[in-house]
């Protein structure tokens, strides 16, 4: 999940000598291009760590770590990884970066089956975003991830519902690489509610 705020620096991929790109699956799950690669990546940026001194970056970092955890399949790790960002960005009063941490540690919950833990986050960052004006910029991944969520616990028709509302807001914004991503979720879903 490549979240921005305004002015963060993502980790730079190109400093990573490995393959850290992945590709979604018929389940709406990301997968690796070449798992190996992004498995030794999550080492390399685990090793980077170390010699980080600035606070911001090192929640950067964790945050970034908690992701690819996920996408491999180390989903202690990954809740693991992402609570140190969340703590972190607390800490320095981040408040847009603990939004979007809590939105990544809500999809490791999805992947840990932890379907009560994922949805009360969920629910919680649906009301930040309907009462905080700040956290609007993220309001199509929110939904995008829930109907995800739901996905995974088989209520497709809320994952239906929730991906319109994803559709709606990022053809509003103009993206659309998000724009297909969410068409395809919603094309899923059609086919297995048999929709035309």
């Amino acid at each position: 999940m490549k979240i921005r705020t305004k002015g963060e620096r993502q980790m730079d991929n190109n400093s990573i000598p490995f393959n850290m790109e992945f590709t979604f699956d018929k389940d709406l799950r990301e997968k690796p291009v070449d798992f190996e690669d992004m498995k030794c990546g999550v080492h390399h940026m685990i090793e980077q760590l170390e010699s980080v001194e600035d606070p911001d970056v090192e929640a950067k970092i964790y945050g970034e770590i908690g992701v690819y955890s996920r996408i491999i399949g180390e989903l202690d790790d990954s809740e693991r990884f992402l609570q140190k960002a969340i703590n972190l960005h607390i800490l320095k009063e981040n408040l847009s970066s603990v939004f979007i941490n809590q939105l990544r540690l809500a999809h490791t919950y999805q992947w840990q089956k932890e379907f009560n833990k994922a949805n009360k986050l969920f629910n919680e960052l649906i009301k930040k975003v309907h009462d905080h004006s700040r956290y609007e910029l993220y309001k199509d991944f929110l939904y995008q991830h829930y109907g995800k969520c739901k996905y995974d616990e088989g209520e497709f028709e809320a994952a239906y519902s929730l991906f319109q509302v994803a559709l709606k807001i990022r053809k509003e914004k103009g993206d659309y690489s998000l724009v297909r991503s969410t068409e395809a979720s919603i094309n899923r879903c059609k086919e297995i509610l048999m929709l035309p």
